[in-house]
C-alpha cells in the first residue's frame, strides 16, 4: 500500500511479436516472415481492386498505371529501408 492506495501488479505475457510503425516484427530468425505474408496478401487484393477498376473504364491501361503507381506501390513499398538493413 502506497498512500493509502493499493497497487495491483499484472505479469506481462510475452508475445511472439509486435506491430511497430505498421511493420510486424516476430521472434526468430525470420523476423519479417509475418509481414512478408501480410505484404503478399495485400499486393493480391490491390492488384485485384485495380483490374476490377479499370476493366470498366475507357482508358484501362491509363487507369490501371495510375492506380498502381498511387496506391499499390506506396502499400508496398512502406518500410522497405528498415527491411533492407535487415
Amino acid at each position: 500500500m502506497i498512500n493509502g492506495h493499493t497497487k495491483i501488479l499484472k505479469l506481462i505475457a510475452e508475445q511472439d511479436g509486435y506491430k511497430y510503425l505498421g511493420l510486424t516484427i516476430n521472434n526468430g530468425l525470420s523476423r519479417f516472415s509475418i509481414h512478408f505474408k501480410k505484404l503478399v496478401n495485400n499486393s493480391h487484393r490491390l492488384s485485384m481492386e485495380i483490374l476490377h477498376i479499370a476493366r470498366r473504364s475507357f482508358h484501362k491501361t491509363l487507369i490501371a498505371n495510375t492506380m498502381w503507381e498511387t496506391m499499390a506501390i506506396p502499400a508496398l513499398t512502406y518500410g522497405m529501408e528498415v527491411l533492407a538493413c535487415h
